[in-house]
C-alpha cells in the first residue's frame, strides 16, 4: 500500500513538474539477470496501479524501455529487445524509483525476414503494425489484409498495407501506436 502510494506521489509529481504524463523507466532482463536485446515481446497484464495509465508503445532496441501511459487505458504493451530466445523476469523495475511493476511476457515477431516491393507479405510475419501507417520508403506491399484490432472490441479493417518497412525499431509513430495483426485476405 505505502509503495503504490509512493509510486502515485512520483508519478504526481513528475506530472506536475513535467507538464506532461510521467514515464516509468527500466530494463528488462533475463533469468540470468542480463539485458536481453532484438526481439518483439508483448508486455501485459500489468497489476496493481503501479503505472497510472497503461502504456500504449514500449520501445528501445538496447532493451531498455521507457512506458508511456496511454489513454485508453488498456494493459498491451510493446518492447523491443535484441534476443530471440530469452526468458525475461517477471518483474520492471522503475530505476528512479526503485519500485518495480508485476507483468507478462508474450514472445512475438516482427516482419521476420527480408522484403523487397513486389514480394508477399506472410500473415505469420507481421505481427505488429502502426495504427496509422505511413510511408516510410523502405518496400511497397501490394494486395488486401485485413487488420484485426487486438484491444478486444473486435474492430477490423481492410486496406492494401504499402510502404511497410520490414524488420527494425522506429517504425510506429508513438501517437498512434495501436497493437493488431495484419492477415493476407485470400
Amino acid at each position: 500500500m505505502l509503495q503504490r502510494f509512493s509510486i502515485g506521489c512520483l508519478a504526481l509529481i513528475s506530472l506536475l513538474v513535467t507538464g506532461c504524463e510521467p514515464r516509468i523507466h527500466g530494463v528488462v532482463t533475463s533469468k540470468d539477470g542480463k539485458p536481453v536485446a532484438q526481439a518483439l515481446i508483448y508486455v501485459s497484464a500489468v497489476h496493481g496501479h503501479e503505472l497510472s495509465m497503461a502504456a500504449t508503445e514500449l520501445t528501445d532496441s538496447s532493451g531498455a524501455y521507457s512506458a508511456n501511459p496511454g489513454h485508453n487505458r488498456t494493459d498491451i504493451y510493446r518492447i523491443v529487445v535484441t534476443s530471440d530466445n530469452f526468458e525475461p523476469a517477471n518483474r520492471v523495475v522503475n530505476t528512479a524509483a526503485g519500485a518495480t511493476v508485476d507483468f507478462v511476457l508474450e514472445p512475438a515477431v516482427i516482419y521476420k525476414g527480408s522484403y523487397k516491393a513486389g514480394d508477399e507479405v506472410q500473415a505469420r510475419d507481421i505481427e505488429w503494425c502502426p495504427a496509422r501507417i505511413t510511408d516510410l520508403g523502405t518496400g511497397e506491399y501490394e494486395g488486401r489484409y485485413e487488420i484485426e484490432f487486438l484491444t478486444g472490441n473486435g474492430a477490423r479493417l481492410m486496406l492494401p498495407p504499402r510502404n511497410i518497412r520490414p524488420k527494425g525499431a522506429g517504425f510506429i509513430d508513438p501517437g498512434f501506436a495501436c497493437p493488431f495483426r495484419v492477415k493476407k485476405k485470400e
